[in-house]
C-alpha cells in the first residue's frame, strides 16, 4: 500500500475519480456482487465450513495491488485502475469486517472493531504516507516507488510461493466443482468488460474495472485469515485456491489483449 500511495499522481486520481458511474460500478461489484456470489457457491456446493469462510475473506477482500499491473500490462486505462483500487482499499476498512459480520459471523463476539483496526494499521497507514509523500516530496516519491514496489511483490510472491510449498497438495484435493466455481468467479469481470457495448476508449476502462474486480487483495485476505481464523487451516487453502486462478488467468488475458493492441498500433503506423 505505500507502493500503490507513493505511484498515484493527483493527476491520475482525478481523471479516474471523474468517472463516477465506473466507479460505482467497480463498487457495486467487488463490494456487493463478489461477496453475495460466493454465499450462493458455498450453499450450493454445500462447502465445509472453514472452506467457504475461507472464500468469502477473499470476496470480502477487494482491491488487490495486482489489479493495475495487469491494466498496464494489458494497455487498459492505468488511471482510472489504480484509482479504483485506491478508492477500494480504503473501503474495504469497513466493507470487510462488515461483510463479514453480516454474511460469515460466528460466535458472540463481533470483529467489526479488532478488523477496522488491523486493516487501519496495515493498509489505510501505509497508503496516507505513500499518497502523502507523492504530494509534498513528489521527487523522492517517484525515486522510492519502484524498489518499494518491487519489495512488495517480492514479499507477496514469496507468502504465496509459502503457502504453495507448505500446503501446495491442497489444491489438488478440493472437488472439481469448487475449481469450476472459482474460475467462473474470475471471469464474470472479465468476461462482463468484454461483452459490454462501448466505445474503445469506454472499452479500456471496462476491462480495467474488470481487471480491478477479479483480482482480490491477498493481503488483506492473508491478514485476516491469520489474525481472526488461524485455527482453521482450511480457511488458507480457499485463499491459496483462488489466488492460482486470480493470477493465473487474468495475467494470462492481460498478456493477450496488450499484444492485440501493440499489433494493431504497428499495423496502423505500417
Amino acid at each position: 500500500m505505500l507502493a500503490v500511495g507513493l505511484d498515484l499522481s493527483l493527476e491520475e486520481a482525478r481523471a479516474g475519480l471523474a468517472k463516477r458511474w465506473l466507479l460505482a460500478l467497480g463498487l457495486l461489484i467487488n463490494v456487493v456482487v463478489m461477496p453475495a456470489m460466493v454465499v450462493g457457491m458455498s450453499w450450493a456446493l454445500a462447502l465445509p465450513s472453514g472452506l467457504a469462510t475461507g472464500m468469502l475473506v477473499c470476496a470480502v477482500a477487494p482491491g488487490g495491488p495486482t489489479g493495475p499491473l495487469f491494466a498496464r500490462i494489458a494497455r487498459a486505462d492505468l488511471g482510472f485502475a489504480t484509482a479504483l483500487q485506491v478508492l477500494l482499499s480504503a473501503i474495504v476498512l469497513v466493507s470487510a469486517p462488515l461483510s463479514l459480520e453480516l454474511l460469515g459471523g460466528e460466535g458472540e463476539r463481533s470483529l467489526i472493531w479488532p478488523m477496522a483496526r488491523i486493516l487501519a494499521l496495515f493498509q489505510l497507514l501505509p497508503l496516507a504516507i505513500g499518497v502523502t509523500t507523492r504530494w509534498r516530496w513528489p521527487q523522492l516519491a517517484e525515486r522510492l516507488a519502484k524498489p518499494i514496489g518491487m519489495f512488495a511483490n517480492a514479499l507477496l510472491l514469496a507468502v504465496v510461493l509459502g503457502m504453495l510449498i507448505t500446503r501446495g497438495e491442497l489444491l489438488l484435493t478440493q472437488g472439481l466443482a469448487v475449481h469450476l466455481g472459482l474460475i467462473a468467479l474470475v471471469l464474470l469481470p472479465l468476461g462482463l468488460a468484454q461483452i459490454w457495448p462501448a466505445s474503445a476508449a469506454m472499452r479500456a476502462t471496462l476491462v480495467s474495472t474488470g481487471l480491478v474486480s477479479t483480482v482480490r487483495n491477498l493481503t488483506v485476505a492473508l491478514l485476516l485469515s491469520t489474525s481472526f481464523y488461524a485455527n482453521d487451516p482450511s480457511v488458507d487453502t480457499a485463499i491459496l485456491v483462488w489466488a492460482f486462478y486470480m493470477l493465473a488467468l487474468p495475467g494470462l488475458l492481460s498478456w493477450r489483449l496488450g499484444r492485440a493492441k501493440l499489433r494493431a498500433a504497428e499495423s496502423a503506423l505500417g
